[in-house]
């Protein structure tokens, strides 16, 4: 089997704001993911490289070179259409994920993760908060934020404000009170993406995500132990890597959490990672904050923490029935792929 690893990195499509964190996230990412695919029985590796990355890894796939976003939107296609199956990692902002996901359909070719209608429901943080509470799961309050009408709206604070269709921490901002509001929307420049943005009440606790992986008839096989989420306390929520397995958390009510929003989503597939906030006063009381149809940061520390190679359980989440093995560690990591193990 050949498969096709294309990381979003490789396009050239870097949003200046977040060139730098998503230089260092993505190259960690695909390096890593690239590494334990190649280590896959029966599987050649191919993907593109960007030059900007630095050296590609060596040794452990077939790399492509390219310098433009032409030259790797010619790759890309090729290696769809060459390959035996394509998996992607890319953001949902933009419509990167979803873009690469239906061209890969559109040829007619296998795709290693979720439908394409689930990748945009996830993406669209507003519907996706009123899907979760139609199937009874909680989920933190979401509401449509416009800029330009914030004297007659009835917000609450201390508040936190995100774009509705971004990833990650991008644009988001902490608001303690409407003065902190008008000043941010005084500053917002025309291309931001919080003129279509969101609100939600800030709810102190702790921030962690759970991965699960989802077999081929929509079923979770597989609920990673919760990850702890390291952001800034700049009222920019900065991501700084995780820990796994989050300590002092109820795993059973964060993994099962997990699984229920998953479940009240069709088409997702392969590896996601659901983000939730354990509140400081009421640990059991965990919420959903979004759902990430893709690869996330916190597999550099799941893959670290599980005795087996989890990429391929990630490639083939039927072929594995027993449950995953995990050692008796706690790692910690940065985005960069950086980490440290106690025990």
């Amino acid at each position: 089997m050949r498969l096709f690893v294309s990381e979003f990195l490789c396009s050239g499509a870097w949003p200046a704001e977040l060139a730098g964190s998503l230089l260092d996230e993505g190259r960690a990412m695909l390096s890593a993911f690239l590494e334990d695919a190649s280590r896959i029985d029966g599987i050649d590796v191919a993907t593109t490289w960007d030059t900007r990355l630095g050296p590609p890894p060596h040794g452990i796939a077939e790399v492509h070179l390219v310098q433009t976003a032409q030259e790797e939107r010619r790759l890309f296609e090729q290696l769809v259409e060459n390959c035996d199956a394509t998996f992607l990692i890319a953001p949902e902002f933009d419509d990167h994920l979803t873009r690469r996901a239906e061209s890969v359909i559109s040829q007619n070719r296998p795709l290693c993760g979720p439908h394409v209608a689930a990748i945009k429901l996830c993406a669209d943080k507003l519907q996706l908060a009123r899907q979760l509470q139609e199937a009874g799961v909680a989920t933190i309050d979401t509401s449509g934020f416009d800029p330009s009408n914030i004297a007659e709206s009835s917000i609450q604070f201390p508040c936190v404000i995100k774009p509705r269709y971004g990833a990650g921490s991008q644009e988001t901002r902490f608001i303690p009170d409407a003065a902190t509001l008008k000043a941010v929307v005084a500053s917002l420049g025309a291309d931001s993406q919080l003129h279509q943005g969101i609100v939600q009440p800030y709810l102190p606790g702790t921030p962690v995500s759970v991965a699960v992986l989802i077999n081929h008839k929509g079923h979770c096989v597989h609920r990673f132990p919760p990850a702890l989420q390291r952001l800034t306390d700049d009222g920019f929520f900065t991501y700084q890597g995780g820990q796994v397995p989050a300590l002092g958390l109820p795993h059973s009510i964060t993994e099962q959490l997990a699984t229920e929003a998953c479940n009240a989503v069709p088409g997702l597939r392969g590896y996601v990672g659901i983000d939730l906030i354990v509140p400081a006063d009421a640990p059991d009381s965990a919420v959903v904050v979004e759902i990430n149809p893709r690869l996330t940061t916190s597999y550099l520390g799941y893959r670290r923490l599980a005795e087996e190679n989890l990429a391929e359980r990630i490639l083939f989440p039927d072929k594995f029935p027993n449950p995953i093995r995990w050692r008796s560690q706690t790692i910690t990591f940065t985005p960069d792929g950086q980490f440290s193990t106690t025990t």
